[in-house]
C-alpha cells in the first residue's frame, strides 16, 4: 500500500445578505486571526493557524482538524495554491513527460 491520502481543505465562505441581516457574522479575534460565530449553525470557533473548527450545539461538542483552513478573507491565489496547484503540476509533469 502507498503513502497516498485525502487532503482536506475548509474554506469559511463570506456571509450573505440574509445571514449578515440575522447576525450571524464572525467576529475575528484581532489577536490570533481566530473567529467565533455566534449563531445558531453550531460552529464555535474557526481557527486558521491551528487548523481546526470547533463545533457546538446544545451540550454536544467536536473539534475536527483539517490539512488547511482558508477565511472568507483569502485570495483565489490562495485558495488555489493550498489546493489545486500541486494537482496541475503533477498534471503537466504526466503531459511533459509523455510527449
Amino acid at each position: 500500500m502507498n503513502n497516498e491520502k485525502v487532503v482536506v481543505h475548509v474554506r469559511m465562505r463570506p456571509t450573505t445578505n440574509d445571514e449578515q441581516k440575522q447576525e450571524l457574522i464572525l467576529s475575528p479575534n484581532s489577536n490570533n486571526n481566530k473567529s467565533s460565530i455566534n449563531a445558531n449553525n453550531g460552529i464555535d470557533v474557526f481557527d486558521p493557524l491551528k487548523k481546526l473548527v470547533h463545533l457546538k450545539k446544545g451540550t454536544e461538542e467536536k473539534t475536527l482538524y483539517f490539512d488547511s483552513l482558508l477565511t472568507k478573507k483569502s485570495e483565489q491565489s490562495e485558495v488555489f495554491n493550498k489546493t489545486s496547484k500541486s494537482v496541475v503540476d503533477v498534471i503537466n509533469l504526466i503531459l511533459i513527460t509523455l510527449k
